[in-house]
């Protein structure tokens, strides 16, 4: 059964609706995105565009008054270490969410850390643990 949150034609709506000084900026975001993992699948939720790897998601585009924000769903930034003021932890690409400013174009190198850091974070816990002896 075909979901209607999963549409594609759902998608090109969520884009239609938003500001036109919005939408430049959210498509280059969007298409940097799938251009970093293409088998990601779009999806609106909760009036976000949401990104997800089979079941889960993985990242959201959410819109502002000033930028869009690409942020890693929250059970990804739970698997991170604590980090605090200088930790390590801290310069994650998952640490805080990209804020991408409507006037400035979308940095696209830094668009694939977010993703692939999404990926590598998802994949690393759902790797089958050895069992032990």
């Amino acid at each position: 059964m075909r979901r209607l949150s999963n549409s594609a034609a759902l998608v090109d709506n969520w884009f239609d609706m938003l500001p036109p000084h919005q939408q430049a900026t959210v498509r280059a975001l969007h298409g940097a995105v799938l251009d970093a993992a293409p088998q990601l699948i779009p999806s609106v939720k909760w009036g976000n565009l949401a990104y997800l790897d089979g079941p889960a998601q993985l990242l959201s585009i959410s819109t502002h008054k000033t930028h869009a924000q690409l942020q890693a769903a929250r059970v990804l930034c739970a698997m991170l270490p604590p980090h605090g003021p200088g930790d390590e932890a801290a310069d994650h690409p998952l640490a805080r969410p990209l804020k991408c400013r409507y006037s400035q174009p979308v940095d696209e190198g830094q668009v694939a850390r977010v993703v692939r850091a999404c990926m590598q974070l998802r994949h690393e816990h759902e790797a089958p643990h050895p069992e032990e002896s």
